[in-house]
């Protein structure tokens, strides 16, 4: 697990896109890595977020939708990165998670043969 920083900023502005969906819910984040989730909404929900700085700079929201389908936290990204720039294996680092633990990922994220 690489260090952080915690950004304790309204959430995210800007077209953001999913990266993935972590296992683990805020409740848990928070306990094994004293990530802070605050409340906001957005078009879709009520929800609880965090926004992470990454040791490269690069900045990650994590979201719980109140009324969500199912299990997880998701990952959100800025709507324009491209591999290699904000990846998810960034992230896996920064939050200690393999991509076994995801429940789902971004088909541009699929690992390539070269992986």
């Amino acid at each position: 697990m690489a260090a952080f920083r915690q950004l304790f900023v309204e959430w995210l502005p800007g077209d953001m896109r999913a990266l993935c969906v972590l296992r683990r819910e805020p409740p848990e984040l928070t306990r094994d890595l004293g990530i802070v989730f605050d409340d906001s909404y957005d078009n879709l929900d009520m929800l609880r977020y965090a926004v992470i700085e990454a040791p490269s700079g690069r900045i990650f929201g994590l979201v719980r939708h109140r009324g969500a389908p199912g299990p997880g936290t998701q990952v959100l990204v800025e709507l324009g990165y491209r591999r290699p720039e904000c990846g998810l294996d960034e992230v896996l680092v920064v939050l200690g998670e393999s991509r076994d633990e995801l429940l789902w990922t971004h088909p541009d994220e699929a690992p390539t043969d070269s992986e």
